[in-house]
């Protein structure tokens, strides 16, 4: 269980630069990108698990090009993950207290790992500020289990609930730079946190007029069985 509910903060809160550098986390430089601000109707809840995020997109640079892109899909009741040419992302449990875990077996030198979002329903939850979005709960920043964790993490797209601007907590995209390794990038697996919150995408709810019908067609349905029994 997260420490506190947040209470909505005003859109004051929102860093007035488009590209910010925040503090660090555990070592870890942390920017965040206000640029092209998001807007969803609400939030499922600040739980969410690796099985939550299907559709997220997740990028791997090599050397500093586009290595290949894949999409997260659900592996088990709560986990989820993401697999690629010699390459993998995972999550199994809740990504407030649950390491995510990348493996690399031969693809080559990480240098950038972006993920999306924005195609999964799934928005970053920093850490700050506090108190940020209602129902979102504390959040995490970005951290590896390298030594001194020499990366950037660059959050991008801040994300509003329900028509309120955003408050710079909620993001659709983390976006990290590994070219701080001593060698320029990572040739191994390795692990990091960070906290998700899952976008809610309201279902409209049928006009009663359209749920009238929809009663008369199903009674007329049944009728049409009935009379079709020898």
């Amino acid at each position: 269980m997260r420490a506190m509910t947040r209470a909505m903060a005003s859109s004051a809160g929102a860093a007035d630069l488009a590209l910010t550098l925040v503090a660090p986390a555990e070592g870890a430089s942390i920017l965040v990108d206000n640029a092209t601000p998001q807007n969803i109707s609400g939030l499922t809840g600040f739980v969410t698990t690796g099985s939550m995020m299907a559709g997220m997109s997740v990028s791997v640079f090599m050397s500093g090009v586009l290595y290949e892109t894949a999409y997260w899909g659900t592996t088990g009741l709560t986990s989820g993950g993401v697999t690629g040419n010699k390459w993998s992302l995972n999550l199994s449990g809740d990504s407030f207290t649950t390491a995510w875990i990348f493996t690399n077996t031969g693809a080559g030198s990480l240098t950038r790992l972006v993920l999306d979002g924005s195609t999964g329903l799934t928005v970053f939850d920093k850490a700050l500020p506090e108190p940020g979005t209602a129902g979102s709960e504390s959040g995490r920043d970005f951290a590896s289990s390298i030594n001194n964790d020499p990366f950037t993490a660059t959050y991008r797209k801040p994300v509003g609930i329900a028509g309120a601007n955003a408050v710079g907590d909620l993001y659709q995209i983390l976006d990290v730079d590994f070219t701080g390794a001593p060698s320029g990038g990572l040739r191994q697996g390795f692990t990091f946190m960070q906290d998700t919150d899952n976008d809610l995408r309201l279902v409209p709810v049928p006009e009663p007029s359209t749920l009238i019908l929809l009663g008369i067609g199903l009674i007329g349905a049944a009728r049409a069985r009935r009379r079709a029994r020898p």
